[in-house]
């Protein structure tokens, strides 16, 4: 048998590690339906696999949840309206990724594909909600907000990639959030890190 004293630091380890709070766990659900809207941006969305000919321009708002210190970003896909909200966690790993994503420009360090570009600056989870109808109670979902970069071209956006997760208020219904990739320019990006920073 081992070493009980080494066998209780194992386990404390993992209790230690298994315990780091996420961003979901941080924010839960956002009780403050008083946002105020700090301003718009306009980028493109795929889905996660970057299919050719499907990126769409949309208009991004960009809310603030005075009360619980949260920032959102309404994105429409599929005709449909999703909240991501963001915390102070989740911001400060976007401005992370964003900075790596810059150095990167600078010296033109893009060599990573598929899975591993679009994961290049890290994740972090998050609280998404959305309705299907006006009159339909919103639906809930913890996904992760993955940080990398895609080029296309000549051109390299970076992209914040939402993954699919399951939908927590209605799970008798069996529904997932859908996987959403939000492409950046440079420029966009700096304008999202610019609202942020506010």
């Amino acid at each position: 048998m081992g070493n009980p004293f080494l066998v209780f630091c194992f386990c404390l380890l993992l209790f230690s590690c298994a315990g780091v709070p996420d961003s979901a766990e941080r924010l839960s659900e956002v009780k403050d339906r008083n946002p105020v809207l700090l301003g718009e941006i306009t980028i493109e969305t795929n889905d996660s696999f970057f299919s050719a000919g499907k990126n769409e321009a949309v208009q991004v708002s960009v809310y603030w949840y005075p009360g619980d210190n949260a920032a959102a970003l309404e994105i429409p896909f599929q005709y449909i309206k999703f909240l991501q909200y963001w915390d102070k966690s989740a911001r400060e790993v976007f401005f992370e990724a964003f900075k790596s994503f810059k150095k990167d420009l600078e010296e033109l360090n893009f060599n990573l594909s598929g899975a591993k570009a679009r994961r290049a600056y890290g994740s972090i989870r998050g609280l998404t909600e959305w309705r299907s109808l006006p009159v339909t109670g919103a639906f809930k979902a913890f996904p992760y907000y993955e940080f990398g970069y895609h080029k296309a071209g000549d051109a390299v956006f970076f992209t914040i990639i939402q993954t699919d997760a399951e939908e927590v208020t209605f799970s008798s219904m069996d529904l997932e959030s859908p996987r959403i990739a939000a492409l950046f320019t440079p420029a966009q990006a700096e304008s999202l890190a610019e609202i942020f920073g506010n």
